[in-house]
């Protein structure tokens, strides 16, 4: 699959860090905390991916997000 990487959001800088050198990505891409992002400098994109933080699913984190309720 070949796509062009326009931006992402990261507020945690050791994780910045390490998706920055596992993807080969420019740290400048970053745009930090999403609810601080000025939504007007976004270039023109077409897909958009998400996720939930890493932490709830974690063992280093409290794996809260791993929790079934019923």
């Amino acid at each position: 699959m070949n796509y062009n990487l326009k931006l992402f959001c990261e507020f945690d800088k050791f994780a910045e860090q390490s998706y920055c050198a596992v993807h080969d990505v420019d740290e400048a891409l970053n745009i930090g905390d999403i609810t601080k992002a000025d939504e007007t400098k976004v270039p023109d994109f077409n897909t958009m991916f998400g996720g939930s933080p890493c932490q709830d699913f974690s063992i280093a984190g409290k794996l809260g997000g791993g929790e079934l309720v019923m």
